[in-house]
């Protein structure tokens, strides 16, 4: 987990999973008594994940790339792209540009201008992480009764069409969660296997 803050997530996958590992700049917030023998925290420098190369089944990175300069952002991906197995999964997730900004500059702007650096619509966060050789892109959907994987073309084209739109109407036509769910923002990308 990277950018775990607290790492609740790392922590509670732990009992599910061999190793399990978050990761921060600051471990402030990982509570220091009864955590699972199989986690561990790692301290980074928010740019580079300081761990071996392809020891990772997985990845999952949450209300992180925003907060990132693009090129570092980019220079993170590649690193989880480094971190990964052959075959592992990275699951992303980040607030879509298009309905935004979900930073406190929604209250008085039209672009993200405050803690979120740059938000990303879906073509552009797929364009970053196939960038780095991820394949297989994929977009969950929720629906109420299970999690869909959709294809990241579908999302990219429901976007263009949002696109055309007013920012006024095309807030008000994505303000539905089923809508809004289409265009992400959570985006599964594999690192190809070479079996």
């Amino acid at each position: 987990e990277i950018g775990g803050g607290d790492c609740k997530v790392s922590i509670a996958v732990a009992a599910l999973v061999q190793n399990s590992i978050g990761i921060d700049v600051v471990d402030l917030l990982v509570p220091s008594d009864k955590l699972p023998l199989n986690f561990r925290f790692v301290k980074s420098n928010g740019l580079v994940i300081p761990l071996e190369s392809a020891v990772a089944d997985f990845v999952y990175c949450n209300q992180l790339l925003e907060h990132l300069h693009p090129d570092d952002a980019e220079d993170l991906v590649k690193d989880v792209f480094r971190v990964l197995k052959p075959g592992g999964t990275f699951l992303c997730i980040t607030p879509n540009r298009l309905y935004g900004p979900h930073d406190v500059s929604r209250y008085f702007d039209k672009k993200a201008t405050g803690f979120h650096l740059k938000e990303y619509t879906v073509g552009e966060a797929y364009k970053l992480i196939a960038k780095v050789g991820f394949q297989n892109v994929k977009l969950v959907y929720n629906t109420k009764k299970r999690f869909l994987l959709i294809s990241a073309a579908f999302g990219r084209c429901i976007e263009l069409i949002a696109c055309l739109m007013t920012v006024k109407f095309r807030k008000k036509i994505l303000t539905p969660l089923r809508i809004r769910c289409l265009l992400g923002f959570k985006m599964v990308a594999y690192k190809q296997s070479f079996n």
